[in-house]
């Protein structure tokens, strides 16, 4: 049984806003953990304890999401962190439980692609860690989870008495997280999660460090500047890294203060850096490790058109700027640059795209496109952005495409026809459905259901990975989207 004692003696904390009018919530971009007022609040517990867990009740708070647009959310917990925060004060007992189930026991909401649970669209179960007005319960795989995790990866205080100090300390240490000083820059680490990534080869059988390591994607002749946040804080002193093959160049290591910072490079593919602790009661035991792939500089011209059907009176609605950050951002972490152009061209569509009149995609229409249609003769991958919807064979009843494109098996080479087609139709990202056809277009990448490096997964299996198909459940998961180190290996090891 688990304990939980409730103690109210933090009250009345107060900082200065980082905007100066008001507490701020969100709006630092999809991979930081607190805003910049929550980490505030957190570093006015000068007298924290590192066996205790802290929510903050706060009112009248500005909540935003990673895009900076306002958003509704009652409470906020980072899974299997100290410090949550209580925004709403209707129902809050409930919120409370909820929250503490992200935090002490690492539970994800039930329609995340990292839930423990059963998978459910948002809104559609009692459950606690759905978000619904009264969930208050927990399934069997929940439970289980909870029981098969407990103390490992969580506060060591929570482990079994008998486990005794030293396997306390361990678990104490082993929330030791991997943080970039750069903002930035955090799009490079890939968590390498159990739920997502456990029939990947990166995850066991190529990782450098141990099963689920994870894997940060540096550029050849990069120093980089990394910090460790070590959890408790006492322990950072008994905390080394090392560079487990010699082909990783430590350089600036600073251990004064508790997070470690310091500086690393590398020209060399799958290297890896590892953490040990040099406290005696574990014997200097491997307790974390990062994985690394350096990555060589690559540039590609790409020009994105807009298609007017000449039958209509307006184009698709397309934010250009929003299509070449997201690109950026997925492929800018593996060192890959890209000229863009863009445009809006007005066409018949019933000339290439719906021959036969039944307002769909025909079938061979990239093939039809590049033969009777090209509005320029420039050598670079083109994406043509159009309304229409697309259907195949082998989709489910409802189902639609986001976009298609041939793969190019001959990277680093251009394919032959180097044009992919992206519809709006039906489509809640169009960002991200071109960011997954330039991975067929460009570098030949397979969708992770066809993968033949990955056998066995089937369509949405992997959410977060950017090559796979995206369902209502994971609508919410567009930013958090990325290349899997597997990937990334394999586009490096055909790159010269």
């Amino acid at each position: 049984m688990t304990t939980l004692r409730t103690d109210s003696t933090h009250s009345g904390i107060t900082i200065d806003y980082a905007n100066g009018s008001g507490f701020v919530h969100g709006g630092s971009g999809p991979l930081t953990v607190y805003s910049d007022d929550e980490k505030a609040a957190i570093n006015a517990l000068t007298d924290a304890n590192d066996d205790t867990y802290y929510l903050f009740l706060v009112k009248n708070v500005t909540k935003l999401d990673a895009d900076g647009n306002r958003t509704i959310v009652s409470g906020y917990m980072p899974v299997g962190y100290q410090h949550g925060f209580i925004f709403e004060q209707f129902d809050v007992a409930r919120t409370i439980a909820h929250e503490l189930g992200h935090g002490v026991f690492a539970l994800h909401h039930t329609f995340s692609a990292n839930t423990e649970s059963f998978r459910a669209d948002e809104g559609t179960t009692n459950n606690l860690m759905d978000y619904t007005e009264h969930g208050a319960t927990l399934n069997h795989k929940q439970w289980t989870w909870m029981h098969e995790n407990h103390g490992k990866g969580l506060f060591g205080f929570l482990a079994d008495e008998e486990e005794g100090e030293s396997k306390t300390l361990y678990t104490e240490i082993k929330r030791t997280k991997f943080e970039l000083i750069n903002d930035n820059e955090e799009s490079r680490i890939d968590d390498n999660d159990r739920n997502s990534c456990n029939k990947y080869p990166t995850y066991s059988n190529i990782n450098l460090i141990q099963e689920g390591a994870r894997w940060y994607y540096t550029f050849v002749g990069r120093q980089n500047n990394m910090k460790i946040n070590v959890f408790p804080h006492n322990l950072s002193n008994n905390v080394i890294l090392h560079s487990k093959d010699n082909r990783v160049v430590l350089s600036n290591i600073k251990k004064e203060n508790n997070p470690i910072t310091f500086t690393f490079s590398t020209n060399v593919t799958d290297t890896c850096l590892a953490i040990y602790s040099l406290q005696d009661s574990i014997n200097g035991k491997q307790i974390d490790g990062l994985n690394i792939i350096s990555c060589k500089p690559k540039h590609f011209n790409i020009s994105v058109f807009v298609l007017q059907d000449s039958s209509k009176e307006r184009p698709p609605n397309v934010k250009f700027k929003e299509i070449e950050d997201y690109f950026n951002r997925i492929y800018g972490a593996i060192n890959v640059t890209a000229t863009f152009a863009f445009d809006t061209v007005k066409m018949n569509f019933s000339d290439i795209f719906d021959r036969n009149g039944n307002g769909k995609v025909d079938k061979g229409t990239e093939s039809q496109l590049l033969i009777k249609y090209n509005v320029n003769n420039n050598i670079e991958y083109k994406v043509y952005i159009i309304d229409l919807e697309i259907t195949r064979e082998g989709l489910n009843s409802g189902e639609t495409l986001g976009g298609l494109a041939i793969r190019n098996a001959n990277y680093p080479l251009m394919n032959h026809d180097p044009i992919a087609i992206v519809t709006t139709f039906n489509n809640l990202h169009v960002p991200s459905s071109v960011a997954h056809e330039l991975g067929h277009l460009i570098f030949g990448l397979y969708d992770v259901f066809k993968d033949p490096l990955v056998p066995g997964i089937s369509k949405c299996y992997d959410q977060f990975n950017i090559m796979d198909y995206v369902n209502s459940a994971g609508m919410y998961i567009y930013n958090e989207r990325k290349l899997r180190a597997y990937q990334v290996i394999d586009i490096e090891n055909k790159t010269p």
